[in-house]
């Protein structure tokens, strides 16, 4: 059954708690999360231009990762703590759609910038809490949020995102490939799904 969540209007780029008993989102500016059991949302930052986010963690003591303004960011839920990730970006990048790996402190994230043709080029870049400045590692050309899955038969951790062969071509094809839950760095060849 459908339920509507308390004071969520204008919401954008919600995403779950791993334990699924709360949800994060963005809306009028911030970054706030709601919990499922009726409480009132909480802010937890400001937000003007979002750009996605992820969760590890339970939903009292866990950690937010969030693109605002082309930067990411993340915010102790307990503490309310906000810290920017100082990445590696080129001249004209904009981070977006941070995710972090299912095991350790590695994530992934999107990089975009126009190419010389004025066109947006995205890349799924892995990076780690612990040294977001170190190098980054090119994962897949992608333009949208890719998602960490277990296969439903071999448990083994799946990456799913988007794959763009044209930049011409507004949409793409559903990727999945086997990827290192600590690293999200593919460890098979990727297969089209749809």
């Amino acid at each position: 059954a459908w339920r509507l969540l308390p004071a969520t209007e204008g919401v954008s780029e919600a995403f779950w708690s791993p334990d699924s008993s709360a949800i994060g989102f963005f809306a009028n500016g911030r970054l706030s999360m709601v919990r499922l059991d009726g409480s009132v949302p909480r802010v937890l930052a400001q937000a003007a231009d979002p750009g996605g986010g992820s969760w590890r963690g339970d939903s009292s003591e866990g950690l937010m990762i969030f693109a605002t303004g082309g930067q990411l960011h993340t915010v102790d839920i307990k503490t309310g703590t906000l810290s920017p990730v100082a990445l590696r970006l080129e001249s004209g990048e904009r981070a977006f759609a941070p995710v972090f790996c299912p095991e350790g402190d590695n994530f992934v994230y999107f990089a975009e910038a126009l190419n010389q043709q004025g066109e947006f080029v995205g890349t799924l870049y892995s990076a780690s809490l612990s040294n977001p400045g170190g190098q980054r590692e090119r994962i897949a050309s992608t333009r949208y949020r890719p998602e960490f899955r277990r296969h439903p038969r071999t448990r083994q951790w799946m990456l799913f995102f988007n794959e763009r062969e044209d930049v011409a071509v507004v949409y793409g094809s559903v990727m999945a490939a086997p990827a290192d839950p600590r690293t999200g760095r593919l460890t098979g060849p990727a297969l089209r799904v749809v």
